[in-house]
C-alpha cells in the first residue's frame, strides 16, 4: 500500500484504515509492516484472518508506535495460509475527504 497518513499535521488529524478480506476457506496468518519514506521500517503486527473473513482496523489500533507519519508505505505478506485481497483508505477525522490507497503486488 503505496501511502500512510497517520497522526495530526498542523490542526487536521489523519487516519489510515485497513481491510484485509480472506477469500479462502482455511485461516490465513499475515503481517503488516509499515516503513518510512527511506524504506525503515516502523512497526509490525501480526494478523489471523479466519476464512471467508477479514480484518478491519486503523492502523493506530495495530500500530500503536505509529503516532504520526506521513507518507511510507505498508506491506501485507502472507506468512501461512493462502492469498488475501487488500483495500486501504486515509482520511481527516471529521470526514471531509477520504482517498483510497492503490495496492500493488510484490514479487520476492
Amino acid at each position: 500500500m503505496g501511502h500512510i497518513a497517520n497522526g495530526t499535521l498542523g490542526t487536521v488529524a489523519f487516519f489510515t484504515g485497513l481491510a484485509v478480506l480472506n477469500p479462502g476457506g482455511a485461516e490465513v496468518a499475515a503481517e503488516v509492516a509499515a516503513y518510512d519514506q527511506n524504506g525503515l521500517p516502523q512497526g509490525t503486527a501480526d494478523l489471523a484472518v479466519p476464512g471467508h473473513g477479514r480484518a478491519v482496523f486503523l492502523l493506530d489500533q495495530r500500530l500503536p508506535g505509529l503516532e504520526s507519519q506521513f507518507g511510507g508505505y505498508l506491506r501485507i505478506r502472507v506468512t501461512a495460509g493462502a492469498g488475501v485481497m487488500v483495500f486501504a483508505l486515509f482520511g481527516d477525522q471529521p470526514l471531509n475527504f477520504l482517498s483510497a490507497v492503490e495496492a500493488q503486488p510484490v514479487r520476492e
